[in-house]
Order: structure tokens, then C-alpha cells, then sequence
């Protein structure tokens, strides 16, 4: 389950448990942003962090355009390289990596 924020991601943590669901066995929680909380849960929440800092900075000069004629070279557009390395892998899902290397969730 992909969460849009990590507190709905905690709550449905909190609900699956009181169901009696094994977590990442019967259920795969993933939430967004990277709070402190995400840290202690149990399982630990796997997350995508959110880089506030950079994507404000992104935002404001994709406006520049409109006050400077040229936009340095060395700044990226893509996605890729925006959002790189913004996953939190913790306890609450089991991992692409995992799955590839041909686990299953039987083996959780």
C-alpha cells in the first residue's frame, strides 16, 4: 500500500496490526515525506523522502526564466535527477531489490 503522506502511512501501520496482518508479509506499507515518526514505528516505515529544500529551489528558477536570459548548464530537469536517492527502505515493505533476486513473501 502507498500512502500519500507517511501519518496515513502510520495509521494504516496501526490498522493492519490491530487486524492481526503481518507486516511486510500480508501487507506492504509505504508512506511519503520522511517524518521523525517513521523511524520508530514498528515496523520501521519505509519511505520516500521529500527534498523541500531542493524542490523549492527548483521551483523558484523555473520562474528565473521570466528575469534572466539563460539558465546554467549545470542544473538538471529531469525527474531522475531530482528525486534520486529518495527512498527510505525500512521494515514496513519488502524491497524491489528483494523481489529480484527472486524472494517471495513467504520468505519475509
Amino acid at each position: 500500500m502507498i500512502a500519500l503522506t507517511d501519518v496515513i502511512a502510520v495509521g494504516t501501520l496501526h490498522a493492519a496490526w490491530k487486524a492481526g496482518l503481518a507486516l511486510p508479509r500480508d501487507l506492504s506499507v509505504t508512506g511519503f515525506d520522511d517524518i521523525p515518526l517513521a523511524r520508530y514505528t514498528m515496523p520501521e516505515l519505509t519511505t520516500a523522502a521529500q527534498p523541500v529544500f531542493r524542490n523549492g529551489k527548483t521551483s523558484g528558477t523555473s520562474f528565473a526564466p521570466t528575469y534572466q536570459k539563460a539558465r546554467p548548464e549545470s542544473e538538471s530537469n529531469t525527474l531522475t535527477d531530482k528525486y534520486r536517492d529518495s527512498r527510505v527502505d525500512r521494515s514496513s515493505s519488502i524491497t524491489l531489490s528483494f523481489m529480484v533476486k527472486g524472494g517471495t513473501k513467504e520468505d519475509v
